[in-house]
């Protein structure tokens, strides 16, 4: 209902009040001559007990807070403005630049606007300058590292992700046939949160130095992180004797909260492991991150695994058939 129909109204049912009519009498009238845009009987007797007493100005009584035009032409042009001149803006970030509730933000979006909320692609993060002061001199340090012998040789790189028991085939994919295992593939469907599972991988320019998956229902945290690097440092000396030998491999992890606990660090100085650093917010200088991960994962998508076991037993051997070219040239990139 239009705001000067509804005023209209209120001015109509002053007029039937000073006439002597009753309230029923005034909302029949209302219905006859306005039809489903009539007021509601409850909001008739409101306005008719109201100029019965010492009420003479139909129109609303000031409030505090939000004015009743909240939505009005004016707003709706602030909004459309600002969410065109920078499109990540919050709602709340809106409502507190123009003075409006974040309700009213919201219905002038979404109602008036018709705007929504997409998913974008992955952007780069603002960095503050001591961000990019510390970026660079981490940078600097590996070039410098990368100048001595067989330091390439001597990083072993890891993280944790979470394997899925279905993820939705890419578009690309669709285009072409592959061969890989018996399950029928779908190509619709949403993946399954559920039934996932946590893997840590841990490798060299070699190959896989050690991978594990988190028992179900284990939160990822410092104190069990610990515990898989006592694992690798046990699977360190078993596969990799000659670096093992006088602490000569260097963990290169990034900088997620679990990784650079103070529990976490004090292991590490207490075995004598030492931890390459990584600059802040720098997917392009983890291995895991623009390699092995998508490598994958990718393979693995499309395809029902079914259940934890066949999650691990398919992610192990998609970790198998990975040459050691290939991680060759994920340390040189």
């Amino acid at each position: 209902m239009e705001i000067n129909q509804q005023l209209e109204q209120w001015f109509n049912i002053k007029f039937l009040v000073k006439l002597g009519k009753n309230g029923p009498e005034i909302h029949q009238m209302l219905q006859q001559v306005y039809g489903e845009y009539a007021l509601k009987e409850r909001t008739v007797f409101k306005w008719v007990h109201c100029f019965r007493e010492v009420r003479e100005d139909p129109k609303d009584d000031a409030r505090s807070g939000c004015p009743s035009t909240s939505s009005g032409n004016e707003n709706i042009d602030h909004v459309r403005y600002l969410v065109l001149s920078y499109r990540r803006l919050a709602v709340r970030m809106i409502a507190e630049e123009l003075g409006l509730g974040k309700s009213s933000i919201h219905t002038i979006l979404t109602e008036h606007l018709e705007m929504k909320k997409i998913c974008a692609k992955t952007v780069l993060k603002l960095l503050t300058p001591e961000q990019k002061l510390r970026r660079k001199e981490c940078c600097v340090d590996w070039k410098t590292s990368e100048e001595s012998d067989e330091f390439l040789e001597r990083v072993i790189t890891g993280d944790e992700s979470w394997i899925y028991e279905y993820d939705i085939e890419l578009k690309s994919q669709s285009r072409v046939e592959t061969e890989t295992f018996a399950e029928t593939k779908k190509n619709h469907g949403e993946a399954n949160q559920k039934s996932k599972s946590c893997c840590w991988f841990f490798f060299d320019c070699h190959g896989i130095v050690h991978h594990e998956f988190a028992p179900e229902g284990q939160t990822v945290n410092a104190a069990f992180y610990m515990e898989v690097l006592k694992r690798l440092r046990d699977r360190v000396r078993r596969v990799r004797p000659e670096f093992w030998e006088g602490r000569r491999w260097i963990l290169h992890h990034d900088n997620a909260p679990a990784h650079s606990a103070l529990i976490v660090c004090e292991f590490l100085a207490q075995n004598f492991i030492t931890a390459l650093e990584h600059p802040p917010y720098s997917p392009d200088l983890a291995p895991c991150d623009f390699f092995l991960f998508p490598k994958c994962k990718l393979v693995l998508r499309g395809w029902h695994l079914g259940d934890v076991m066949k999650i691990k037993s398919e992610t192990t051997l998609m970790l198998k058939g990975l040459r050691e070219e290939e991680f060759q040239g994920c340390f040189q990139q």
